[in-house]
Order: C-alpha cells, then sequence, then structure tokens
C-alpha cells in the first residue's frame, strides 16, 4: 500500500485541448486528478528542429523538498 501511495505522489495527469500563444503552450484543462488544475495551465515551450520542451512551473519536490522545475522532453520519430 505504500509503493501504490508513492507512486500517486509522483503521478502528473490531465485531459486538456491546447493553443500556442507565441512561446507558450496552454492547456484548457478539462479534468485533472489535480483539481487546482482546472480551467487553464499556461506553459513556456521551445521547438528546435524535431524537438519539443515543455516547462512547467517552479514547484517543490514533494521527496526532496527542493525547488524545482518540471521539463517533458519529447522528440519526433
Amino acid at each position: 500500500m505504500e509503493e501504490k501511495a508513492q507512486l500517486f505522489d509522483d503521478m502528473l495527469a490531465y485531459v486538456a485541448s491546447y493553443t500556442l500563444e507565441e512561446d507558450r503552450v496552454v492547456h484548457h484543462v478539462d479534468g485533472s486528478w489535480n483539481p487546482n488544475w482546472q480551467g487553464l495551465l499556461s506553459r513556456p515551450f521551445t521547438l528546435n528542429g524535431d524537438r519539443l520542451v515543455i516547462s512547467g512551473a517552479p514547484g517543490i519536490d514533494p521527496i526532496t523538498g527542493e525547488e524545482v522545475v518540471y521539463r517533458m522532453e519529447f522528440t519526433k520519430a
């Protein structure tokens, strides 16, 4: 059960459509495991060739307590 609880703390999930505004992607969140994410999430992004990087807002890592900025990186196959 403890392992299951830890996995939940590490999870990030939402369902959204999106629009692009200059250097930001705006997610129009329809549903999320985190109720604070309902509505709009605006995140900076960069697109270089076949590589897309979307950054999150600064937050606190739940394990270390340190301030972090999470990044999602995608490469077109």
